[in-house]
């Protein structure tokens, strides 16, 4: 099709038609999205915790086990970054994938529960197999675990946002000092009030 000019196959197309190169590149960190991650190394007591991935993805659920109809849904995963690599494919085009530990969101018992007081917390001992676990760089949002002092196993997530990063409101603010009318104090100089009884006074 590419040969005989079809405008459907484009060079994106064929690019990825092609599949990647044999070749790749691995990082320990990456910038995406205003957020610099790194690859978890196992040392949790560090003053920098980098290696928390947040993102949305649409899955299908079911209300019970013998529920034939299922439902899709928006769902957020939370994972743990363990490796970063970079696809080649023709003509300088590139894909960069993480790959992460995902704690089971789909089961009960799994590794991601909400807590009494509405904190979502989860357990990298209970996480999904090894399928899946790629996602594009460019849709990972950053987030930290905090441990949970009651049992060690579980933590607490918590979504973060790019340093500098300012949520700026796109509805208008009005000013509250507004703008003066100066018209009914102003006048033409014809009718400007002129005292014909002041001399002029040399010292």
């Amino acid at each position: 099709m590419h040969n005989e000019g079809d405008p459907r196959v484009t060079e994106d197309l064929l690019a990825l038609a092609n599949g990647p190169s044999k070749w790749c590149s691995r990082y320990k960190s990456y910038v995406s999205n205003g957020f610099r991650f790194k690859v978890r190394n196992g040392l949790e007591d560090g003053k920098r915790q980098n290696w928390g991935v947040w993102l949305q993805a649409e899955m299908s659920s079911y209300a019970t086990a013998n529920d034939c109809n299922h439902r899709e849904g928006m769902v957020g995963f939370y994972g743990a970054l363990v490796d970063i690599i970079e696809l080649q494919y023709r003509g300088d085009r590139n894909i960069v994938l993480f790959k992460c530990d995902w704690p089971e969101v789909n089961s009960r018992g799994g590794g991601v529960k909400k807590d009494e007081y509405g904190f979502t917390l989860v357990n990298f001992n209970k996480c999904m197999g090894p399928e899946d676990p790629y996602v594009f760089a460019s849709h990972a949002i950053q987030a930290m675990f905090v441990k949970d002092p009651t049992d060690v196993e579980w933590h607490v997530a918590i979504k973060t946002r790019p340093r500098d990063f300012f949520d700026m409101s796109s509805t208008p603010i009005e000013d509250p000092c507004s703008r003066q009318d100066l018209e009914h104090v102003t006048c033409d100089d014809d009718h400007l009030p002129i005292r014909t009884d002041v001399r002029n006074r040399k010292d």
